[in-house]
């Protein structure tokens, strides 16, 4: 049991970190849904083609690699306040920095710094409700993701707005960049210092998650899932452009339907928490994504059916990541930091490779090629979940 337990924090505490938490979400959602929608307007004023654009997915989760990596001792030692505080300061300079680049290496640098900052960020806020509750934490994870995806929702639209009045999609990355930026002097004071340490009673043995299956198949579905929900949110603007010929800022519109449908998901999920467990969300979640992902392939080029299909594979994606936490974080009680900073490891691979393999796809063969990777990815992530499920009944109450 970490110190965290040891000392409860007091209701009022717990309940204004979960609001700093929430806040720092829904900055990262804001941020992140705007890259996908900024990338012609980058492309343009780099003179460069928005399929080159897709290495910027590549550097930014390069980053986050990095920093799940250094985080995976760090957290244990430190707690997860630094981590935090040094992820948002990092994360919100790199993000104004991104989008004030004028030069391709200006902008690969920024994403790579992003990704770090992402990455301590990232995992902090979806760890640290396993310290603050114990009884509501399937209910505490979707409600930080539910405010991920309520962000995600403004990002487009802002970006569309910013195309629209300022004829410069930057300024969305710049107001998100400034939302991350003034979240880490609350989180300074908020966060609890030792969150995130392991017990001073228990060795380090990162053995034993490393020889872990389960870890690893959940460690799996991370990486099919991170890639594939920021592949799929990066770049629908372009395929909708490619597909359904929409310009720019009704393309970014339409791209904000995806992610009110993951806001809906998660807003299920957080509803559901209450009486479902992990397991249940993620299987009917998995299942709606792999209907979305059927439907979305055998409708490219088709206005509503690719709306729809949209709709259905937001809301399916939405209460996936929260049920994976749960899932990693009560298999290893012992050092949760540690196990979610290897998941997110294979998870920031997945970000790096998915959305880049995804744009390749839509530049080189259409529509339907795109669509072909997100209905892979699905079927591997149902896979997957099934397979730690075997693991889980297989040794009840292990690690």
């Amino acid at each position: 049991m970490s110190a965290a337990h040891h000392h409860p924090l007091p209701v009022r505490t717990r309940l204004l970190v979960l609001v700093v938490l929430c806040a720092v979400s829904f900055a990262s959602g804001l941020v992140i849904s705007s890259i996908g929608p900024t990338i012609p307007d980058l492309a343009r004023r780099l003179s460069s083609s928005p399929g080159a654009l897709g290495a910027l997915f590549t550097a930014l989760f390069l980053g986050t690699l990095v920093a799940q990596s250094i985080t995976f001792l760090w957290a244990d030692r430190v707690g997860l306040r630094p981590v935090l505080v040094a992820g948002l300061l990092l994360y919100g300079c790199a993000t104004i920095s991104l989008a004030l680049s004028g030069s391709m290496m200006a902008l690969m640098l920024s994403a790579f710094g992003m990704g770090i900052g992402w990455g301590f960020a990232g995992l902090s806020i979806n760890v640290l409700p396993t310290q603050i509750t114990a009884r509501r934490l399937s209910v505490a994870l979707n409600l930080v993701n539910l405010c991920y995806a309520i962000g995600a929702i403004g990002g487009p639209l802002l970006v569309a707005f910013a195309l629209r009045h300022l004829y410069s999609a930057g300024a969305a990355l710049q107001v998100g960049g400034a939302l991350l930026l003034a979240c880490a002097a609350p989180a300074l004071v908020l966060a609890p210092r030792g969150a995130g340490a392991a017990s001073a009673s228990l060795p380090a043995t990162p053995q034993r998650l490393h020889a872990s299956p389960m870890l690893w198949t959940l460690g799996v579905l991370a990486f099919l899932y991170v890639g594939i929900e920021n592949g799929t949110g990066g770049w629908t603007p372009t395929y909708l452009m490619r597909t359904l010929a929409l310009d720019e800022a009704s393309a970014a519109s339409h791209t904000a339907l995806f992610w009110i449908a993951l806001c809906g998901g998660r807003l299920l999920g957080t509803v559901l928490g209450l009486r479902a467990g992990a397991r249940v969300l993620l299987k009917w979640s998995l299942a709606g994504a792999v209907c979305g992902s059927v439907l979305a392939l055998i409708t490219v080029g088709h206005h509503r059916p690719t709306l729809v299909a949209l709709i259905i594979l937001g809301a399916a994606f939405g209460p996936i990541y929260a049920s994976l936490v749960e899932l990693v974080t009560s298999a290893f009680p012992r050092r949760p930091s540690a196990a979610m900073s290897m998941a997110s490891a294979l998870g920031a691979v997945g970000g790096m490779v998915l959305p880049w393999l995804q744009g390749l796809s839509l530049e080189w063969f259409g529509g339907w090629a795109m669509g072909t990777v997100v209905l892979a990815a699905a079927i591997g992530m149902a896979a997957c979940a099934a397979l730690a499920n075997w693991f889980a009944a297989k040794r009840p109450g292990t690690a």
